[in-house]
C-alpha cells in the first residue's frame, strides 16, 4: 500500500477519477467494473486436488494445524526459536502465540500410530458449490449465475484527497488565486501554505512554474557542489556496472565492492551535511544536466490524468517510459513540456492517491 501524486488536468476531478476507483469499499460504480469468474480456476482443484490431513489411531481425520497436534516447546527448543540457526528452526514445525510475558511456543508432534495422508477434496466437499462457499469463501453472483467477484480492471486508487501529503506543491504568482486541499494527518506542523502562496489547485497561468523551476535548480546546483566537493574528482562507482560485472548470483560480493569504495564511504559519512542521496550515479554527468533534471522535476507528479486517460511513470504508456533512472528523467522532461503547452486557463489539481 502506498501514496502517490496525480496531476488531474481539467475540471471536475471527481468525475475524472471515478473510472479508476478500486472496489475496495464496495461503492465503485458498476459501469466501471467487470466480473471475474473463478470457477475455471477452482474446479480442477476440487475435482482432483487433495487435503493434507492427519489420520489418528481411531480413524479420525484432523487438519495438520489442529491444536491437539502441538505440544509445549522445551527450553532447548525455545532457545532454538530465539537463536540465529535458520536450518535448526526450519527443522522444527512450531507456532508462537502471544507477545512479551504471554509469549508461548508449541511444537508439532505426530501422535503415536497416527499417519499423514492425502484426502480427496471431493471427500470433504461433495458438491462444487459447497467447496466454493465453505472452503474458498465465494458467493454465487445472482446476476452472472457463477462464483466470482466484481472489480475495476482499470483500478488505480482506493482513496484520495486533494493535497494530502503533497499539499502546497504549487507556488502561486504574486496576486494569483488558488485553492488548498486538506493536509495529511501526519503533517502536524504550522500551516504556512497560505502565507507562502502555495496551492493544491489553480489555473495553469496562476502557478509560478518558472519560480518553482528556478528554486529547484538553485537547490540542485548547491547540492551538486557539495557532493562533488566530497567526490573531489575521483571516479564515481556505478552500481549497475559493478553488479553486471559480478553477476546477479554474486550480489553480496557486488555490494561489498560498492560499499567499500572510498567515494561511497565518504558520501555516507557526509549524510548530515548533504542529506540522503538516492543514487551517486545521478552525479556522474555534468552539473548542467543535473540542474536541468531538477528543474524539469519541479511540480512533477507520479501520474497524470488528462482527457479521461491515465498515464504514469513505471508503465508503458503515453511517453513509452518505464521506472528506471533514465526514463525517470524522460518522464520529467515530457511532464515539463506538457505543462508549458497547456492554455493558461487550464485547471490543475494535485491529488494524493492511495492504493
Amino acid at each position: 500500500m502506498s501514496h502517490f501524486t496525480v496531476l488531474v488536468i481539467g475540471n471536475d476531478i471527481e468525475k475524472q477519477l471515478a473510472p479508476f476507483q478500486e472496489n475496495n469499499m464496495g461503492d465503485c460504480p458498476k459501469e466501471y467494473m467487470a466480473f471475474n469468474n473463478v470457477e475455471e480456476e477452482h474446479r480442477p482443484e476440487w475435482e482432483t486436488g487433495t487435503f493434507d490431513r492427519i489420520r489418528l489411531v481411531d480413524g479420525k481425520l484432523v487438519e495438520v494445524n489442529d491444536e491437539s497436534l502441538y505440544r509445549p516447546a522445551t527450553e532447548e527448543e525455545i532457545a532454538i526459536f530465539n537463536g540465529k540457526d535458520r536450518k535448526a528452526q526450519e527443522a522444527l514445525a512450531y507456532r508462537r502465540t502471544g507477545w512479551g510475558p504471554d509469549e508461548k511456543y508449541s511444537v508439532f508432534q505426530l501422535p503415536e500410530g497416527a499417519e499423514r495422508v492425502q484426502i480427496p477434496r471431493k471427500q470433504e466437499f461433495e458438491t462444487f458449490e459447497a467447496y466454493m462457499e465453505d472452503y474458498c469463501g465465494y458467493e454465487k453472483d445472482g446476476e452472472q449465475g457463477a462464483f466470482g467477484y466484481w472489480e475495476n480492471p482499470n483500478r488505480k486508487w482506493d482513496w484520495y484527497q486533494v493535497g494530502g501529503r503533497w499539499s502546497g506543491m504549487f507556488k502561486l504568482k504574486e496576486g494569483a488565486a488558488g485553492e488548498l486541499g486538506k493536509r495529511s494527518l501526519l503533517d502536524r506542523g504550522e500551516d504556512t501554505r497560505a502565507i507562502e502562496r502555495r496551492a493544491d489547485q489553480a489555473k495553469k497561468g496562476d502557478v509560478d512554474f518558472a519560480g518553482m523551476r528556478d528554486e529547484r535548480g538553485q537547490q540542485a546546483g548547491e547540492r551538486w557542489d557539495k557532493v562533488h566537493a566530497i567526490i573531489a574528482g575521483r571516479p564515481i562507482p556505478l552500481w549497475k556496472e559493478i553488479l553486471e560485472r559480478h553477476g546477479p548470483a554474486n550480489i553480496e560480493s557486488a555490494r561489498t565492492e560498492y560499499y567499500s569504495n572510498p567515494v561511497v564511504q565518504d558520501i555516507n559519512k557526509a549524510h548530515d551535511e548533504i542529506g540522503w542521496i538516492d543514487s551517486i550515479a545521478d552525479y556522474a554527468g555534468t552539473r548542467e544536466e543535473y540542474v536541468q533534471a531538477a528543474r524539469d522535476a519541479a511540480g512533477c507528479t507520479f501520474a497524470v490524468l488528462k482527457d479521461g486517460k491515465w498515464y504514469e511513470r513505471g508503465s508503458m504508456g503515453w511517453w513509452g517510459v518505464v521506472a528506471d533512472e533514465t526514463e525517470r528523467d524522460d518522464w520529467n522532461r515530457q511532464f515539463a513540456a506538457l505543462i508549458d503547452g497547456l492554455p493558461d486557463d487550464t485547471l490543475l489539481s494535485v491529488v494524493d492517491c492511495h492504493i
